[in-house]
């Protein structure tokens, strides 16, 4: 199984790669170990590096899950450490299941722990009456 890939069509926070610091693009890897965004040419540089057996994150060097209970136990795990990328994920896949309660307290307290996304998300839902 492979790290959550995210498209964004901007991006708000001006993040960079916690391996070789360069800005990262608008299409980066989320890992769901650590919820750290990894950019392409990391995620890619870790890919070949490592074999198929043994497939690590490319930050903490935790083992890759191979499935989407162990990728939801992960996320759960950097949920209940508020984790606010982790919290703002949460937020969207209960968006995307049309649970609005429990998203917007995931986006809220996201926001509440500095992350400007989850700010702009809140906003955009807001504005739109969802």
């Amino acid at each position: 199984f492979t790290p959550i890939k995210v498209v964004q069509t901007r991006t708000l926070v001006k993040s960079t790669c916690p391996i070789c610091f360069l800005p990262i693009s608008v299409e980066f890897f989320v890992q769901s170990c650590c919820s750290k965004m990894i950019c392409d040419g990391c995620s890619y540089a870790n890919a070949r590096r490592e074999t198929k057996k043994r497939q690590t994150c490319p930050f903490c060097r935790h083992p890759v899950p191979r499935s989407k209970e162990e990728i939801d136990k992960n996320n759960n795990k950097r949920v209940a450490a508020n984790d606010p990328i982790a919290l703002m994920q949460m937020g969207m896949e209960y968006h995307h299941k049309g649970e609005n309660e429990a998203d917007v307290d995931h986006l809220t307290k996201a926001a509440e722990l500095g992350f400007v996304e989850a700010n702009f998300k809140l906003a955009f839902f807001y504005e739109k009456g969802l």
